[in-house]
């Protein structure tokens, strides 16, 4: 039966479907993490691209970071990502522990090129001698190598079918471990769990990362003004080992320090930042030491809190010294004058007041409150404030810092 030109094209070339739509706007970029739909708590965006490694909080939040920043800011993930992929270690050994697949499936599969190998050849006489095969496809051949079929060139054996790609059944990987003490890897390169909850570890972040790229919470933000936090935040830095955020911890460290001078002590001790420490030695000697606290003596340690309390009680004797070595100078209008008894009375009086309220952090400018009134000798007076000067004066150069 004849067909027609048209028909016979409309039977050889089917029309193809439509294509889709193109979308009006581009769509989202790849990730190379492997799940894509992951909420996130923090995701910046530097150069207008999302981070490419995932940190997992001690709280369960997820972070999404750029690796080049972390290998920039911290010394701790340059070390791991440039000269030590655990992960690759942990693959290996993940690889290691799936089991092969079964050997019935491998010759199953190696069936089809052994039956081609077989019939590109002549067909073999009855009498002659029968073919083994081993257990593997790479090892069947035939009786004995000097045997042609059929007055044939030999067959030669098959090749070994490594190329076959064989799938096992995909395992899940294992749980995101707890409890971390540090930063661990998981057998996702791009996955790691790190111990610093999830306010802590966005207050880091902003740290390393350029300004306005992190969005801090409300708590993250609270976290700047807290000694406590900021403690933390200086235990991060130092895991991971990064200079710049240690640096800005230090400066809001001291930013507190007027506020809460002991605390502050305490912090830069405990993590030896010895300026630090320095600074806030002076006010931190005027606290009593019975008000100190547990969690301030822990930070301290026996050394920074024997160093502060000798302080203490330095300033305290050399100030008390000064105010007893101090009496008001007899000169030649002391002799004649009547009221000389009033103005040794008055300093009499003004130091023994001082001393008894004396304060580590005093430069006896309390001196300067003495009661003039009564009808003083105008002279006498100008003795009582020179030696209040004197007093004053001495009192700088005693030591004020450990």
């Amino acid at each position: 039966m004849a067909m027609d030109d048209k028909t016979l094209i409309t039977v050889a070339e089917p029309r193809s479907p439509p294509l889709p739509p193109l979308p009006v706007s581009p769509a989202p970029a790849y990730s190379s993490l492997p799940d894509r739909e992951t909420d996130y708590f923090c995701a910046p965006v530097v150069g207008g691209r999302l981070g490419d490694v995932e940190l997992v909080s001690a709280d369960g939040r997820r972070f999404l970071v750029h690796k080049h920043v972390l290998e920039a800011e911290t010394v701790f993930f340059h070390i791991y990502y440039g000269f030590v992929p655990v992960w690759q270690l942990q693959q290996a050994e993940f690889a290691r522990s799936t089991p092969p697949p079964p050997a019935g499936l491998n010759r199953l599969l190696c069936l089809p090129k052994f039956l081609s190998t077989l019939t590109r050849a002549a067909p073999a006489p009855s009498s002659s001698s029968s073919s083994s095969s081993s257990s593997s496809c790479g090892s069947i051949h035939s009786a004995s190598d000097g045997d042609a079929l059929d007055g044939g060139p030999p067959a030669s054996p098959p090749p070994a079918f490594t190329d076959v790609p064989v799938r096992a059944e995909p395992r899940s990987a294992p749980a995101v471990p707890r409890d971390v003490t540090a930063p661990t890897p998981t057998r996702n390169p791009y996955t790691w769990t790190v111990p610093e909850p999830s306010t802590i570890l966005l207050a880091f972040l902003s740290l390393v990362y350029p300004a306005q790229s992190v969005a801090l919470t409300a708590e993250a933000r609270a976290a700047f003004e807290s000694v406590d936090a900021l403690g933390r935040l200086a235990r991060a830095a130092l895991g991971y080992q990064a200079a710049r955020a240690l640096g800005a911890v230090r400066e809001r460290l001291a930013r507190l320090l007027p506020a809460h001078p002991l605390a502050v002590y305490a912090t830069a001790t405990f993590f030896k930042f010895a300026d630090l420490a320095v600074l806030a030695s002076a006010p931190a000697a005027a606290a009593d030491p019975a008000a100190w606290g547990d969690a301030a003596r822990t930070l301290m340690g026996r050394h920074g809190a024997a160093r502060l309390l000798a302080l203490r009680q330095a300033r305290l004797a050399a100030l008390a010294h000064i105010l007893e070595s101090n009496d008001l100078p007899a000169d030649a209008h002391g002799v004649t004058c009547p009221r000389r008894p009033m103005a040794d009375q008055l300093w009499e009086q003004t130091r023994r007041t001082v001393a008894e309220q004396l304060r580590p952090d005093s430069e006896l400018v309390e001196l300067l409150g003495a009661d003039v009134r009564g009808g003083h000798c105008g002279d006498c007076l100008a003795l009582v404030g020179a030696t209040a000067q004197r007093c004053m004066l001495l009192a700088r150069d005693v030591p004020r810092t450990i």
